[in-house]
């Protein structure tokens, strides 16, 4: 093929590529390595024209726009290459001094002394090593496939050992020197534009993971948000029980926290969230998961360990926590946590373990706060509770006019509890004394309608002060039987 026309037709294509980056990196500044790859794609337009227009310009112009056009151009790829991989840049300090020096070199051997194989050699060692990097730098090394990474990585180290072997080729066929140079013009304008369309893969890339990573995480924390923390959970839960272990679950709740949005505010309040999630990462190891599930509320996850590990980890979260008071531009805010441990049963959703461990929260909340709570101890006080609950209503029933229509204010909050726990149940009792005020059968009934219609948290709020009267109840239900 005629050679000026394949040049023109390089410095076209390129010249596009470097508009349409151009225009790309003018609304999305935010994507790491498009400024560098817009101005690879610039310099090598340059150096394409640099070759067009040799018969019309001196040797050291047609050198400074051609050899030193396709040296910078393999250059800004090897910097937007390390910008996307999140690598820090070259120093332009020490590039400068060796780009002076090699196109000073190149100007030697073109006008002093004119050699072809050494500027040859010079024009393929230089941008091949800059590609070679520029492979090396992109490549994922997260253990993640990435596809466009991988395929970008490919064509930029394919072409790099291309360039490094092409005063081989060359050689090898001096005698159909017009024949190699196609070839070798050819090749260069496919992987360029193979290239750029794998830039074209990266920005998508890149936008898909902001898109992704901005519906999976919380914008205040970071961490993940609800909806992501479930989907998460359910496959740490299935992984588990393919081996036949199960996973622990935490939720973390912030003591007192509207106080603290109360007397400081709610910028103070954001900040120490976020004072909050720094502590707790420094507490996990690196496969543990944190979410924020709403509020002051936080949840995690602990793959691959046991109930006294997770234990463990609890107790140092509540530790650190009430050590290091959050330093705000106001003054310290001193924390404290209430956490609740269960964990996942096979075969179960994830909002049943996150209930479990909800309640266990509450519990710790019922004892004082700032402590942690293990469901299994628990589940032992409230079997006590519910037996302790019935047995004080069928005393209720069974018992003469008078004492069968009263019942103590921890039967009150027993029935309650049952009331909340069975959506629009019936109340067995027709009266109610409550320091030492009489309820009728309508107003409980209204009353345990309202209780069960209430948020969550309320529920388990009435739940954990009827594990609190545990031993009341129980005398409670002896008295009533007199």
């Amino acid at each position: 093929m005629h050679t000026p026309t394949l040049l023109f037709l390089a410095a076209l294509l390129m010249g596009i590529m470097a508009a349409v980056f151009q225009a790309v990196w003018r609304f999305n500044r935010d994507i790491p390595g498009l400024k560098a790859w817009t101005l690879a794609y610039a310099f090598g337009f340059l150096g394409c024209v640099g070759f067009l227009l040799r018969p019309q310009v001196t040797a050291p112009v047609q050198v400074l726009l051609a050899q030193g056009g396709i040296l910078l151009m393999a250059y800004q790829c090897m910097q937007g290459c390390r910008a996307y991989a999140g690598r820090p840049l070259a120093r332009l300090r020490s590039f400068w001094p060796l780009m002076a020096a090699w196109l000073l070199l190149a100007l030697y051997f073109t006008v002093v002394q004119p050699d072809l194989r050494v500027r040859l050699v010079m024009a393929s060692v230089g941008p091949g090593l800059f590609f070679l990097l520029s492979a090396r730098a992109i490549w994922p090394h997260d253990g993640h496939v990435h596809p466009a990474r991988r395929l970008t990585a490919w064509v930029c180290g394919g072409h790099g050992v291309f360039l490094l072997l092409r005063p081989l080729l060359f050689r090898a066929g001096s005698t159909h020197i017009e024949v190699v140079s196609s070839v070798v013009m050819i090749e260069s304008i496919v992987v360029l534009n193979i290239l750029g369309f794998c830039i074209l893969m990266l920005v998508n890339e890149h936008v898909n993971l902001a898109l992704r990573r901005q519906a999976e995480t919380d914008s205040l924390t970071g961490v993940f948000n609800h909806r992501a923390f479930l989907t998460l959970l359910g496959k740490a839960m299935s992984v588990e029980a393919r081996v036949d272990r199960r996973l622990p679950v935490l939720l973390v709740d912030l003591d007192h926290f509207k106080r603290v949005n109360d007397t400081w505010g709610h910028q103070i309040g954001d900040e120490v969230l976020r004072h909050f999630v720094k502590m707790t990462q420094t507490c996990l190891r690196q496969g543990d998961v944190l979410g924020r599930l709403g509020g002051e509320e936080f949840a995690i996850f602990l793959p691959q360990a046991s109930e006294g590990e997770a234990s463990q980890v609890a107790e140092r979260l509540r530790a650190q926590v009430a050590a290091q008071p959050c330093q705000t531009a106001r003054g310290p805010v001193a924390l404290s946590v209430s956490i609740g441990v269960a964990l996942c049963e096979p075969g179960e959703r994830p909002e049943a373990a996150l209930g479990r461990a909800d309640r266990a929260m509450y519990q710790a909340k019922g004892e004082g706060r700032n402590r942690v709570q293990i469901w299994g101890a628990v589940t032992s006080a409230s079997v006590g509770v519910q037996r302790a609950a019935r047995g004080s209503v069928a005393s209720a029933r069974e018992g003469s006019g008078r004492g069968r229509s009263w019942l103590r204010a921890g039967g009150m909050s027993a029935l309650g509890a049952s009331c909340v726990r069975r959506r629009n149940s019936s109340v067995r009792a027709s009266k109610m004394v409550v320091t030492g005020t009489v309820m009728d059968r309508k107003m409980m009934i209204s009353q345990a309608c309202r209780a069960s219609c209430s948020r969550r948290a309320e529920k388990y709020r009435m739940l954990a002060r009827v594990t609190h009267q545990a031993d009341r109840l129980k005398a409670s239900a002896g008295g009533c039987m007199r």
